[in-house]
């Protein structure tokens, strides 16, 4: 009979099962693969609970839920209410819908958890993309897997940014402002009164919409990889949004502030290409406010990686050193390439003091016009983003009017 220890906290299902597999006289790793399955059938069996006390929207639903689940069932549904086919074959969808309603305001269109987006997008090997309505999309044989993408920026910073998921109204984070201090004095003296200031971030829901037109023909076809499409085109055009509003958002119409715009980042304009001195300038700006509390990084478009190939480090010197090193760095610090940012900006700093704020998932609007039965779909998400620290970023840009963050460099609020 094979012996091993079993470390696993007595509950009755696992001491069970335990049990039978030292009768059997089974091998650990195959106890394991046992013991795996009779929890997650115990765990399927569970009711669940409300998707609010979960987190993120679908994190509720197991893997077999997310196999079943069809962007394009929920799109027919959202789209063709009065078909009683499209409604009764997206019922799974509308279960899961009314689940992520709970934790979040609906608009009155049906709800698509995070989760199943990006499932569908994984489903597929291979990208996909869009171009006008989809009709090219609708051959005799349906090769969306094959499909040519078009061309659009890379992401940048976004995804460094912490994220908060799972939320239900308002959210205020709290911050210290200054610091009560500390002094020397003879052994009678009396402590030196100090204080500290305090202040608070506050997330609010903030509505980041997209809209996608398709044709009939496309809207009926059945092809996995034309659900992974359909949902990479959301969510693609959502995360670029979310992205650009990191860096450039205004505060204005409903939109975040994002670095650009932040009061208290270190702000330098420049009169062209920046030169090895003006960056080690925004290193060291971050550096003297005690702000390089994580991985420090630069962001900047294609253009201007191609000007630091060219531009020497040290003009008056006889070495050929560029700014743009052989190992893709600047200075030793890693780059992100991507043309969200505008031509001439250059941004530096701490990505990960960027908060992105979610509220559930991606609510789905869709109807059909009648003259030629296109769908034309509105995808919306509730999103808030806040810079934690200022001190953490410097921006320099070609454009006096590109940002309205504080040229003195000078902490403000984190």
């Amino acid at each position: 009979m094979a012996r091993f220890e079993i470390r696993i906290s007595g509950k009755e299902l696992r001491e069970h099962i335990a049990a039978k597999a030292l009768l059997r006289g089974i091998g650990e790793s195959e106890f394991r693969a046992e013991l795996l399955a009779e929890m997650e059938r115990a765990d399927a069996a569970k009711p669940k609970e409300p998707a609010a006390a979960r987190g993120f929207a679908g994190d509720f639903l197991s893997a077999r839920d997310l196999s079943k689940y069809s962007v394009l069932k929920a799109i027919r549904a959202a789209a063709m209410p009065t078909d009683r086919k499209a409604q009764e074959d997206a019922g799974f969808e509308y279960e899961v819908s009314e689940e992520c309603a709970k934790a979040q305001a609906s608009r009155g269109g049906l709800i698509i958890p995070g989760a199943a987006l990006a499932r569908s997008i994984l489903s597929v090997k291979t990208g996909s993309g869009y171009a006008g309505t989809g009709d090219a999309l609708v051959p005799v044989e349906l090769l969306a897997d094959q499909f040519v993408e078009l061309l659009k920026n890379k992401l940048s910073v976004g995804k460094y940014a912490t994220m908060l998921s799972g939320l239900k109204g308002d959210v205020a984070i709290p911050t210290q402002l200054t610091g009560p201090g500390a002094h020397w004095g003879e052994e009678d003296d009396d402590a030196t009164e100090g204080s500290a200031t305090f202040g608070q971030i506050t997330l609010s829901p903030k509505q980041i919409a997209s809209y996608l037109p398709v044709t009939h023909k496309l809207l009926m076809q059945s092809a996995v990889s034309v659900d992974a499409l359909i949902s990479r085109i959301l969510v693609e055009q959502i995360a670029l949004g979310i992205d650009a509003a990191i860096l450039y958002g205004d505060g204005a119409n409903g939109a975040p502030t994002g670095i650009a715009n932040t009061a208290g980042i270190y702000k330098k304009t420049l009169s062209g290409t920046p030169t090895f001195a003006d960056l080690v300038e925004l290193e060291s700006e971050i550096s003297a406010a005690n702000a390089d509390v994580s991985v420090l990084r630069y962001a900047f478009g294609a253009k201007m990686r191609g000007a630091f190939k060219t531009a020497k480090k040290f003009a008056s010197s006889a070495s050929d050193a560029t700014i743009w090193e052989p190992n893709g760095t600047v200075n030793g610090y890693e780059c992100d390439v991507s043309n969200q940012v505008k031509t001439g900006d250059v941004f530096f700093g701490a990505f990960d003091q960027i908060i992105t704020a979610i509220w559930g998932g991606t609510e789905l609007v869709a109807d059909r016009h009648w003259k030629n039965r296109r769908t034309n779909i509105a995808v919306f998400n509730d999103v808030d983003i806040a810079v934690r620290r200022a001190a953490s970023f410097a921006f320099a840009t070609t454009a006096a009017s590109a940002g309205t963050g504080d040229e003195s460099g000078e902490e403000g609020e984190p």
